[in-house]
């Protein structure tokens, strides 16, 4: 859990100017943002399957709301973005 804890306090999101306005910005490359989300999720759903997850299981069912919800975020972001 800490090391998904750790990442996600690096990881930044890109973003760039839109045309030539000063004030509006559309999001830069998310592949790496997809690429930690995708093996993130995978693990939380390993670390829930196993039977000694009973004493962290609350940090890692949080964890497992979070990174649903920057999916569900970054899917409505990028389709508002094309």
């Amino acid at each position: 859990m800490e090391s998904i804890r750790t990442k996600w306090a690096e990881l930044n999101f890109i973003v760039m100017p839109y045309k030539e306005y000063k004030d509006k910005f559309t999001l830069g490359s998310v592949e790496d943002i997809m690429q930690a989300l995708d093996d993130h999720q995978v693990s939380v759903q390993t670390m829930l399957g196993t039977r000694f997850v009973s004493e962290i299981r609350p940090a890692v069912e949080e964890w497992e709301k979070k990174l649903v919800l920057i999916s569900e975020i970054l899917d409505e972001w990028l389709t508002c973005q094309r």
